[in-house]
């Protein structure tokens, strides 16, 4: 099996929460989705000073370069959820659905406050910006960053942790 099915195999067990996800499955496709996730990134920052120098509404650029990010990962959502608690009956095969409900409970929180970020302060900094409105988003920004952080180091967790298989 080459490295790229399993990436692709987890679009096709995105209902499948009881088995098991080795550590391969699951590194692999977490490797293929930041890969992924950087290219349309990159492709979208190579695009943002097109937009810039043709003078569009700044949040329209802005919403320009967020909305190819967010339609990949609510793609990935189902997958990447169903591979996550998989590799948890690997790892914790008693305690994974406690785990999972904390995982998934702080994902959800974590994607909400990040939806809220772009709504409430994204329109009202380009209309009027204050220094005020500034230091704000900038404390929400950071928020946020140490928020995916977390994430972040729960996937190497679960990417590095030895279970059954």
């Amino acid at each position: 099996m080459s490295v790229f099915n399993y990436y692709t195999e987890a679009f096709g067990k995105f209902r499948d929460y009881q088995n098991i996800a080795t550590r391969k499955e699951f590194n692999y496709f977490i490797l293929f989705f930041f890969i992924f996730y950087m290219i349309i990134g990159f492709i979208t920052g190579i695009i943002t000073p097109i937009f810039i120098i043709s003078k569009i509404n700044p949040a329209d650029i802005t919403l320009m370069m967020t909305v190819p990010m967010w339609i990949y990962s609510i793609i990935h959502l189902l997958p990447l959820l169903a591979l996550v608690k998989r590799r948890l009956n690997d790892i914790f095969p008693v305690k994974s659905s406690i785990v999972f409900s904390i995982f998934f409970t702080y994902e959800f929180f974590r994607i909400i406050f990040s939806l809220f970020l772009s709504s409430k302060y994204l329109d009202s900094a380009f209309k009027t910006p204050t220094p005020e409105i500034d230091l704000t988003m900038i404390g929400f920004y950071l928020l946020n960053y140490l928020l995916s952080l977390i994430s972040c180091i729960f996937y190497i967790f679960l990417m590095a942790k030895k279970g059954k298989n």
